[in-house]
């Protein structure tokens, strides 16, 4: 709508897009890396994710024989989140998969949010044995 767009010129005017844009692919990155670097640390090996080059997302992928739900719930117990895979699947759910976003907690959050969640992995595949 006009105001809308009449409001967004206006703040384009004022403000340098560009400078903010680079600050926040910095906090992007930044995050990122500490993110892989916390599932490399703290996810039992057989588990595969992706290494994004950039956005807000990585993707994981668990041993087949896993549900993210169940493993979603027992992190929602310790008041962590994260997206199970199957609502990105509009045909086959693969049930074993989810979705991390890493860009709007700050970096300690993240080690302790990924921290968990490889602690609850660890644990439900140690009892699945």
């Amino acid at each position: 709508n006009t105001i809308a767009q009449m409001t967004i010129a206006e703040y384009l005017k004022r403000y340098d897009i560009d400078e903010h844009i680079s600050k926040i692919v910095e906090v992007y990155r930044k995050r990122r890396d500490i993110a892989l670097e916390c599932i490399e640390r703290y996810f039992p090996n057989d588990i595969k994710y992706t290494h994004p080059q950039g956005g807000l997302f990585t993707w994981i992928e668990l041993p087949e024989n896993i549900s993210a739900r169940d493993i979603l719930q027992k992190c929602i117990e310790q008041k962590i989140a994260f997206v199970p895979g199957s609502s990105f699947y509009p045909v086959e759910h693969k049930e074993n998969t989810f979705r991390i976003n890493y860009s709007n907690m700050p970096e300690d959050r993240i080690m302790k949010g990924l921290q968990v969640i490889g602690e609850v992995l660890k644990e439900y595949i140690h009892q699945l044995k």
